[in-house]
């Protein structure tokens, strides 16, 4: 499909200057020499442009993790806390600049149009009617979610009255009695008892969502809708509970850019991306307790399909441009694939000469 736009343009091009006097278009390396009145631009190189997404987690351990198993049957609750961190998501996209090792001069006669070079303004030639960006797919985020601090909505307080009796000595006569007086004392519970409360708030609240399911409780809700507002309800509460004995996880996300540019030619290009750790997320490229997170760049020898007359020495009126190559992206982690695309890449494409003639300009 590629190919056809192109050689439609140039039929174009060679039927409209059947008619009128022709001009000559010719471009050379700009370390041959610059003549007066060439323009010099440069061949696109590609950078390839990654926003990597990471989510940073805390884990929080419940107030009553050490009672789980007692009071829940909940085995393995863990009582310490946690950071880590996970790869959410890789996207990319692409961007185009200047390639100083592939700078030329286009000369033409005076008179000649030379907006085909459609320079841009770093420079550079780009033929828009070989380049095809592919759009990246990055890989499907995580569904995560930012957990709330702790809160304990228990309906027993967590200090009640107690008793005590206390002596206090009284002067009787000419002797001192002690004499027992009784005092109200608000005392704080211990978080062993803190925790039976909560625990058996759970198992009422399982309780009572039985009795609504099951119909045991009759005419409490007039229609379906209350019904399962109460059950949402029943179910927020329980999960706020159980998160004093299983913890819970805060979540906060970083994105990060990296650049990347493919080495010049036809081969496979890989580096290190950036490096990361489990415990400190993305960390310098020094840091080796973070692993290699690896870019590979693979042509796909499109390419290929390029007519053998471009590239003909012969012609007198020809410009030079770049063919991009289509290639395979891959950013890896050891053996585990985490992205995956396609790209139109310049340098990994083919340099020719491809001829071209233009019309005199009307004056």
């Amino acid at each position: 499909m590629m190919t056809k736009r192109y050689c439609l343009t140039a039929a174009l091009l060679l039927g409209a200057a059947a008619g009128m006097a022709q001009k000559t278009v010719n471009s050379y390396p700009v370390s041959d020499g610059i003549k007066p009145g060439g323009y010099i631009y440069s061949l696109p190189l590609t950078t390839i442009n990654f926003k990597v997404k990471v989510a940073h987690l805390s884990f929080k351990s419940g107030p009553y993790a050490q009672f789980a198993q007692k009071y829940l049957g909940i085995t393995d609750a863990e009582q310490s806390d946690k950071e880590y961190h996970r790869l959410l998501s890789i996207g990319s996209g692409t961007s185009e600049e200047a390639d100083s090792q592939n700078t030329y001069v286009a000369e033409a006669a005076s008179g000649t149009d030379m907006t085909f070079l459609e320079l841009t303004n770093q420079g550079l030639i780009v033929p828009t009617a070989f380049v095809t960006q592919i759009p990246a797919q990055p890989i499907p985020a995580k569904g995560l979610k930012i957990a709330p601090p702790f809160t304990d909505l228990g309906a027993d307080p967590s200090i009640y009255k107690e008793k005590a009796t206390f002596f206090s000595d009284v002067k009787m006569d000419t002797a001192f009695v002690k004499v027992p007086v009784q005092k109200s004392m608000l005392v704080e519970k211990s978080p062993e008892s803190r925790a039976s409360d909560a625990a058996n708030f759970i198992f009422n609240l399982r309780k009572r969502r039985v009795d609504l399911v099951s119909g045991d409780i009759e005419n409490v809700f007039n229609n379906g809708e209350a019904l399962k507002v109460a059950l949402k309800e029943i179910n927020r509460l329980e999960q706020e509970y159980l998160s004093l004995f299983i913890g819970k996880t805060y979540v906060d996300s970083l994105t990060y850019s990296f650049d990347y540019t493919p080495k010049n030619g036809s081969g496979k290009s890989s580096a290190i991306l950036f490096r990361f750790s489990e415990n400190k997320g993305v960390v310098a490229e020094n840091d080796l307790s973070g692993k290699p997170v690896m870019v590979e760049v693979t042509p796909t020898n499109a390419t290929q399909q390029v007519p053998s007359n471009i590239s003909d020495k012969g012609k007198d009126a020809v410009i030079m441009a770049r063919y991009p190559e289509v290639c395979t992206v891959k950013v890896i982690d050891g053996k585990e694939l985490l992205f995956s695309s396609k790209a139109a890449i310049s340098q990994a494409g083919k340099v020719v000469r491809m001829p071209i003639s233009f019309p005199s300009s009307k004056r």
